[in-house]
């Protein structure tokens, strides 16, 4: 006898039974081997059993229809396990729900459920086929100590997910309608859709207006209650205050470079309303133009920048549910409106900017569907992921129409004769107060009014400009003592002695208080000593010509003009109490010196004041000095003022060095306090002392700046569709609009309205059905590429010249070749362009470029300006178009190309041919260019010929220039006509190159969608109109020629000022640079941009966490937020965090990326050119061996720096541990999971699940949803031979889902245990229940098969079996050797204990032959007894023996009954008695043969072989241990070794 001892240790299936390894199981169920000590033997247990976990609230309960678990979370931060639940049914009826199981209390709650339809709005719409994957970030969101846990999740179905766990259990979003939860369980967060718009109002509380001379745009950005933080929404439009109407801005001519602010206007539209658009909300899902609040916005968040460039900065941060009060100008002002989500922005503090990083993303790119996901290094991350969109396969009819807007012209004039409207008053007037006194009559300027009462148009803007030059006599108007001088100043000596300083004029010795100031003569007058008024006025309702000419006077008696004239004045001394006359001073009286007491010769200084009134719609203007200061003539000090140091100075030099004016302040007689100012009259009366008005212009327009596309040039337009988070699909290119000059444009009635001579928008008419929309959008927006000029110039020119050749000029020989008149350039003077900028502080200024083309835009037609404007084309309708070859400055010399041959100095700049110039020629008209009737291109009044012409009188008297006006082939003489100098607006535009890579800008609102899909009607809305351009048209502050005496001067000292409406590039004058309402700007991708990123990780920005913002949903494609992986591995399907590190597993490959380090990697894909990665991931290893987890992620665990997952290609369950990769199925398990895996891949939707129980440390694998075919198997990472690892059993348990924490393992499937559907349904079990082996309500015996073969060549007999443990439920079930086949009649066979031990007989070979004997032949039978041939008394017939009949050669029974027949007695030699069941007759027939059976486990033959497959159950509900099992046997006597 020999005893074969058997301690269990892991399973193997691979081997031979003969070299199966000791402690092999070839086959073990529910079963685990755990060593209890690090020195003792393994034991075999079974195991616990799982616990359903109960419902916290009996609403929470789990339902009663089928679900399926498809992914969990386990957060042991906060002892949580979320648990992702999909109804079976895909049915609105059925619920998709989040579970949280509470680990602290064993209860579960729902977090959030929808109905389970793929097509709820809002809905969570599991697929029960599908896995997700989950991470939970646990954070203080809102700053107030209070952790709360953010549940992020994807399904590679939806959109990946987010949800706010305490919130949601806190009944937060039960608020929310389906359309609104759409935008609140995604990562996603939607960013405005619809652009801010914006007023302007008065605040009359507020002193101050911070708006004027500037411009903004404004956006918002959504903050949410979870601390995300959206993309800005797209761009308003340009904001400024429109300075064409209300803004007046006034230039002195002591400080031309700074203009002062009519005071009133500042406080008018100081306050820009801004229409955040919060309370318009998103559009729904089908009827995309009905409104939906949007959801978990906390705040809103006010952007601007200044200009169109300018960076981004936080006007405010806003409650969206709160009215908001801020602090303005010391009053408390609501500045927010929750009800009307209006903003009041008063730019009135210093502000925060905004990164670039952040303004510039149009959107978050969260992906549309993703199949991974972690967290890690503080950022969100996704795996194999879609972005991007596509088109509609058929594009929408699209028709683009320039729209012509006329100005708004209240009065048409414009250019009126101003001789009667700004005059000298005359001594026959009865308002006259003194000479000099300037009269403005505004009746004049309204052809229509016939008095003062006359109504202005309510908006109208009205302007006047002109200059003034005093030239006349000033006289002291005291009556006593000091009118003996003009001024004086009392004060005290370097001796101490008081005295008296006179100021007076030297050559009227008998009028010592009366001088002449002004310019000598009219040559002398200069910008420098003109006053230059440029008033404008904005008529409210009701306005009178009365109150237009009141608000005059009284803005002209806020203004002080300060001037220096070089007018000769003599100082003299009297003593401290005479007055101040000749007569009086001390010294010498006849002669002038210091040794006189003469102290010198002085200059003066004035500062000039006005009275007004005005009466009958006519404004009065009295100039008077009311303040002066004299300089030293020469400047030195030590001459007069250092003698006496104690003369009261305005301007110590001694603290303002260089300084050489001292302030004489103008006084009455006498001392101390009883000194008075002094006041002067003025007499400069025209054609008394030559005082002049000059450069008088005026006009009232009903006009404001209007927002313009270019005209004269092609305008390229593009569509973009947009979904419901505002990310855009491809650029659509609408192709290019042409918009007219106004000189193309017809005039005719029918077509006026739509081409008048304004302003030019774009009118969109889009037709489509939904078969144009693709599925994902929701509205759309139209976007332009800009006008093709990089700038455009506006102006007025002042004159043109052609330049005189060598016979005019008078020169010979080599300087003659210094002029080339053949060149046909004409010299285009922009002296009056400079005029502006210079006096007006303008910042317009031109500077050249190469290929710049100047086109004459118009001019006022004729001589008379009364006869409007013209908007010429060349003599064959084409654009007047020159190019501007260069620009000159030209001064009054020699070298000047215009001059003539009488050239003397002075001439020249008589004539206006110095200054700026504009060099210009005419390729077209000097080429001879014709059209297709043959007729040559002119520019009548414009070309050279005409200019020429109109310079010298004659140009082709020799022929020199022909010019064949009528195309007849004959030279003739044009006219000489020069429309140059007749207010001509030109503009010259630098061209850019267009390229494929044009910016397309956004420039329309937001156009919801009216519904997805209707089959026929058009969705996109009635046609709209976009004025959003690029250029401005407004009235531009321009220089002109004078038009007097019926003809337009060529004097250049004779212009004025005049607003001239055209188009220009800025809204306003005082901007230095251009702008307009650009939206946000897209780069013109048109080809389908919708890809799936398989190999590729992107992410979100990094989390702050000491920060309020939550950033894990801020994904910014700016960044190029992506890394890829090697393609050739196929998809990422799989990515999870592992410590510090971030795991990815392709379906043939796993990788290890590094987490926020950076790393040199080959720029170029060599080894030469390195670069550091900007990438928080990367790649630090592929790890050896093909293996990845295919299409199964559902497979992977991260557990403890372990992976495991499953590669059905290659029948492969992986581990990854120690940064080794190996595939542990191959660990004496291989056909076990070939033959699983060949089921899997048979199967419609397998489901491969692991999961880990850290109390015995072993890992599940469940290969489910495959009928009877599921399989659960076990790995103890510990167990094994050496410890290394091993496979231990397999499991009739089968989950959809596993998780573990605090020590406890997790699994999750659907059980009823009534069968009922009455709520009393389990989902969430932990394996931890006292019925062991129970699972889920089912009960699955242990299970255990192994192999005895000791010494495997010699043939054996098994007899008996034992087993050490501590349960007497082992039954033995089946015994199989090599040479007998299976005994499955040991299952009769249970064990018994002796000693501590239990022992069990092992049964016969039922397939053996010892347990059968031939009875004997059939001689007569009955139905109880049988009479047998032979004598059967002689054998042993044992009682109970089965009778069976030899029937065909096979045993058959012989009873008629169900029972046996079996032997009871034997009556006699050949008779057997009463049996215990009848006998069948027809069986038991005469002759046939009867054989005796006896039970064959008892009397067949010994089980015998090599080996022997032994298989024991245990159907123990308690906890049991087996430490071994003994097989006794004993070697065959008839083996060869025994030498049988």
């Amino acid at each position: 006898m020999q005893i074969d001892k058997f301690v269990p240790r892991q399973l193997n299936t691979d081997s031979d039974q003969r070299y199966l390894e000791e402690g092999d199981l070839v086959d073990a169920v529910n079963i685990t081997l755990n060593e209890d000590g690090a020195n003792s033997a393994i034991v075999v247990k079974n195991i616990r059993g799982t616990r359903a976990y109960t419902y916290a609230n009996y609403d929470d309960r789990v339902p009663d229809y089928p679900m399926t678990v498809i992914g969990s979370v386990s957060d042991p931060q906060r002892g949580r396990v979320y648990v992702f639940a999909a109804s079976d049914t895909n049915n609105a009826a059925y619920d998709d729900i989040i579970f949280m199981i509470n680990m602290n209390t064993d209860e579960y709650s729902v977090v959030f459920r929808t109905a389970s339809n793929e097509n709820t709005i809002g809905g969570l719409r599991f697929d029960p086929n599908s896995f997700i994957k989950a991470d939970v970030l646990n954070r203080d969101i809102q700053r107030d100590g209070t952790i709360q846990s953010i549940l992020y999740f994807t399904d590679n179905v939806n959109l990946p997910r987010k949800i706010n766990v305490d919130r949601a259990l806190a009944g937060e979003y039960d608020q929310y309608s389906a359309d609104q939860l759409r935008f609140v369980i995604n990562s996603i967060v939607p960013a405005p859709t619809r652009e801010p718009i914006f007023t302007f109002d008065t605040d009359t509380s507020v002193t101050d207006n911070n708006l004027l001379g500037r411009c903004f745009q404004f956006a918002t950005q959504f903050v949410f209650n979870d601390g995300e933080e959206s993309a800005i929404s797209p761009y308003s439009k340009l904001a400024f205050v429109d300075e064409a109407r209300t803004s007046a801005v006034v230039f002195d001519a002591d400080s031309p470079n700074e203009p002062a602010i009519f005071s009133s206007l500042r406080e008018e539209n100081n306050v820009c309303v801004i229409d955040t658009k919060f309370a318009l909300g998103f559009d729904a899902d089908f009827v995309l133009n009905e409104s939906v609040e949007t959801p978990e916005v906390e705040n809103i968040r006010i952007l601007a920048r200044e200009d169109n460039d300018g960076a981004w900065f936080v006007v405010d941060e806003v409650p969206v549910n709160e009215t908001t009060t801020r602090s303005i100008a010391g009053t408390n002002v609501a500045v927010f409106n929750p009800q009307s989500g209006l903003y009041r922005f008063y730019n009135d503090a210093g502000y925060r900017t905004v990164s670039s990083l952040q303004s510039d993303k149009l959107y978050d790119n969260v992906p549309r569907i993703a199949r991974g996901q972690a967290i890690s290094g503080n950022r969100l991350a996704y795996s194999n992921y879609i972005e991007g969109y596509n088109n509609a396969a058929t594009l929408p009819s699209i028709t683009i129409t320039p729209e012509y807007i006329g100005p708004e012209t209240a009065d048409g004039n414009g250019g009126i004769d101003t001789s009667s409207l700004v005059t000298f008053v005359t001594s026959s007037d009865a308002n006259i107060q003194s000479n000099g006194s300037i009269k403005v009559d505004w009746t004049a300027l309204f052809t229509d009014a016939s008095d003062q009462t006359y109504s202005l148009e309510e908006g109208s803007q009205t302007v006047i400009s002109f200059s003034w030059t005093p030239r006349g006599t000033v006289q002291s108007n005291t009556t006593a003592g000091v009118d003996e001088v003009l001024m004086q100043v009392e004060g005290t000596d370097s001796a101490g002695n008081n005295v008296r300083l006179g100021v007076g004029s030297p050559d009227l010795s008998s009028d010592y208080d009366t001088i002449f100031i002004g310019p000598a003569n009219d040559n002398d007058v200069t910008d420098s000593n003109r006053w230059f008024v440029n008033y404008q006025y904005v008529a409210e309702e009701g306005d009178t010509i009365q109150q237009l000419a009141d608000d005059f006077a009284t803005y002209i008696e806020n203004l002080t003009w300060l001037n220096r004239f070089d007018t000769d004045l003599d100082v003299i001394e009297v003593t401290s109490t005479q007055d101040c006359n000749p007569t009086n001073k001390t010294g010498d009286t006849s002669s002038i010196g210091p040794s006189s007491r003469d102290l010198g010769e002085v200059k003066m200084r004035h500062s000039w004041k006005f009275n007004t009134d005005s009466t009958g719609g006519v404004s009065y203007i009295h100039p008077y000095i009311f303040f002066g200061a004299i300089e030293e003539n020469p400047p030195d000090e030590d001459q007069i003022f250092t003698t006496y140091g104690g003369v009261n100075p305005g301007f110590d030099p001694a603290s303002n060095p260089g300084s050489n004016f001292w302030n004489l302040s103008f006084q009455s007689e006498g001392f101390g306090n009883s000194q008075t100012a002094e006041t002067y009259d003025f007499s400069g009366a025209a054609g008394q002392s030559g005082a002049s008005v000059e450069n008088v212009s005026a006009a009232s327009e009903a006009l404001s700046t209007q927002t313009s596309f270019k005209a004269g040039a092609l305008h390229e337009f593009g569509m973009m569709f947009y979904d419901r988070w505002n990310r855009n699909g491809p650029l659509i290119k609408l192709g290019s609009v042409y918009a007219k000059t106004i000189a193309e444009r017809t005039t005719s009635a029918t077509a006026a309205l739509n081409e008048r001579k304004g302003a030019v928008h774009m009118n969109f008419n889009i037709n489509g059905d939904g078969n144009t929309i693709p599925d994902w959008a929701r509205g759309y927006r139209i976007l332009y590429a800009g006008n093709p000029y990089d700038s455009v110039f506006t102006g007025t020119v002042s004159n043109a010249f052609v330049p005189t050749d060598a016979a005019e000029q008078g020169v010979t020989g080599a300087s003659a070749s210094t002029f080339e008149p053949d060149r046909r350039e004409i010299y285009v003077s922009i002296e009056g362009i400079e005029k502006t900028k210079q006096f007006m502080s303008v910042n317009r200024s031109y500077s050249f470029a190469e290929g710049d083309v100047l086109r004459v835009v118009q001019y006022f037609k004729a001589l008379n300006p009364n006869q409007g404007v013209n908007a010429p084309l060349s003599s064959t309708n084409t654009i007047i178009e020159f190019d501007v070859v260069r620009t000159v400055t030209l001064e009054d010399d020699l070298n000047n190309p215009l001059r003539s041959g009488t050239y003397s100095f002075g001439d020249l700049t008589d004539a206006g041919k110095t200054g700026r110039f504009l060099v210009l020629r005419a390729p077209e008209v000097d080429a001879g260019v014709q059209n297709s009737n043959g007729d040559y291109t002119k520019y009548p009044g414009f070309d050279w010929f005409h200019v020429a012409a109109s310079q010298h009188g004659s140009v082709t008297s020799d022929n020199r220039y022909p010019y064949d006006s009528d195309s007849n082939g004959t030279n003739d003489e044009p006219d000489t006509t020069n429309f140059w100098k007749q207010e001509c607006v030109v503009e010259i535009l630098s061209r850019r190159k267009r390229t494929s890579d044009d910016i397309y800008y956004e420039i329309s609102p937001y156009r919801g969608l009216r519904i997805r899909r209707d089959g026929g009607s058009n969705v996109y809305g009635p046609a709209f109109t976009i004025d959003n351009g690029d250029m401005f048209f407004r009235p531009v502050l321009s220089t002109r020629n004078i038009f007097e005496n019926n003809a337009w001067t060529d004097d250049p000292k004779k212009w004025q000022y005049k607003s001239i409406v055209m188009e220009s590039e800025r809204y306003s004058d005082r901007r230095t640079k251009a702008d307009w309402g650009q939206g946000r700007a897209h780069l013109p991708l048109t080809e389908p941009q919708e890809r799936r990123r398989y190999n590729s990780i992107t992410y979100s920005e990094a989390d702050v966490s000491d920060l309020n913002t939550l950033f894990l949903s801020s994904f910014d494609k700016n960044l190029s937020n992506f890394v890829d992986l090697n393609p050739n591995f196929g998809a990422l399907n799989y990515i999870g965090a592992m410590g510090e590190q971030l795991i990815g597993i392709q379906e043939n490959k796993v990788s290890r990326l590094s987490v926020d380090r950076q790393v040199i990697q080959s720029a170029q894909g060599d080894d030469v050119a390195l670069a550091l990665t900007a990438s928080p991931y990367n790649v630090d290893i592929y790890f050896s061996g093909d293996y990845g987890c295919g299409d199964n992620p559902e497979s992977v665990l991260i557990q403890d720096n372990q992976v495991f997952f499953a590669d059905v290609s290659r029948s492969a369950v992986c581990r990854l541990a120690s940064s080794q990769l190996y595939p542990i199925s191959e660990k004496r398990t291989s056909n076990l999971f070939n033959t699983i895996f060949d089921n899997v891949r048979a199967a419609a939707n397998p489901r491969i699940v692991s999961g880990y129980d850290p109390a015995n440390d072993t890992y599940y694998i469940t290969f489910g949803n495959m009928g009877a075919n599921n399989e659960t198997v076990g790995y103890n990472v510990f167990g094994g031979r050496g410890g290394d690892g091993g496979w231990i059993s397999r499991y009739t348990f089968y989950p959809t889902n596993y998780s573990n924490q605090n020590n406890s393992m997790l699994s999750m499937s659907y059980y009823d245990p009534n069968n009922t559907l009455e709520y009393d349904q389990q989902l969430m079990h932990v394996h931890d229940g006292n019925a062991y082996n129970t699972f889920y309500g089912t009960y699955g015996q242990s299970d255990i098969t192994y192999v005895s073969k000791p010494s495997p060549s010699v043939v054996k007999t098994y007899d008996a079996l034992s087993h050490e443990g501590n349960s007497d439920n082992w039954v033995v079930q089946s015994i199989n050797t090599n040479l007998m086949g299976a005994n499955d009649n040991a299952g009769t066979l249970a064990f018994v204990e002796r000693e501590g031990s239990y022992y069990a007989y092992i049964t016969r070979d039922p397939g053996g032959s010892k347990h059968l004997r031939f009875l004997g032949t059939i001689a007569s039978s009955t139905t109880d007894s049988l009479t047998f041939d032979n004598k059967i008394n002689n054998q042993p017939v044992p009682a109970n023996a089965e009778l069976m009949a030899v029937v065909g050669g096979y045993l058959v029974t012989m009873s008629t009954t169900a029972g046996e027949a079996l032997v009871q007695s034997v009556t006699g030699a050949r008779t057997l008695g009463t049996l215990t069941a009848n006998i069948d007759t027809a069986v038991a027939t005469d002759g046939t043969q009867v054989v005796l059976r006896t039970p064959a486990a008892l009397d067949s033959d010994p089980i015998r072989g090599h080996y022997a497959t032994i298989r024991m159950t245990n159907n123990a509900t308690a906890q049991f241990e087996l430490y071994c099992v003994n097989t006794v046997l004993t070697p065959s006597q008839l083996h060869h070794n025994r030498g049988q």
